[in-house]
């Protein structure tokens, strides 16, 4: 039984798949800069994160630029902190570029604005999709 927030996958289970999809189409590749992104699968020991509170997804969008929308801290997040996609949150990344965050952690849905005239870039240490959606072009219209 998979849950929120708790989904464990161990290398002696042939129960459910161990498959982690994720494409790359090199949009915006140079010859001089190599471009890396990796992955790391970590098995949680007790104790473990708390499981996350499921909420429906807020109908209307918080803009990411909007101090208002980050209602736990009332600012946007600066240069070396953390970031949260709160549970339910409906969140429009609207911003041509973040300073470099340390964390963000979604939990409700980030969603890439589609219509904006540059190209968007967050950056952080470590983005960590827990428990939400992190949405990023679309079949249409890839990232």
């Amino acid at each position: 039984m998979w849950s929120t927030g708790i989904n464990r996958v161990y290398n002696d289970s042939d129960i459910h798949p161990k498959e982690f999809h994720f494409v790359i189409n090199g949009k915006g590749r140079t010859l001089f800069k190599r471009r890396q992104l990796n992955f790391q699968g970590i098995r949680c020991y007790d104790p473990c994160i708390p499981p996350v509170v499921t909420l429906p997804i807020e109908p209307n969008y918080r803009l990411w630029s909007d101090p208002a929308s980050w209602t736990t801290t009332g600012k946007v997040p600066e240069v070396g902190e953390d970031a949260e996609v709160e549970p339910g949150w409906n969140m429009l990344f609207d911003v041509e570029a973040t300073p470099l965050l340390q964390t963000v952690v979604i939990n409700g849905r980030l969603t890439y604005k589609t219509d904006a005239s540059t190209p968007l870039k967050l950056s952080a240490e470590h983005v960590f999709v827990r428990s939400g959606e992190l949405i990023i072009g679309t079949e249409a219209a890839p990232f």
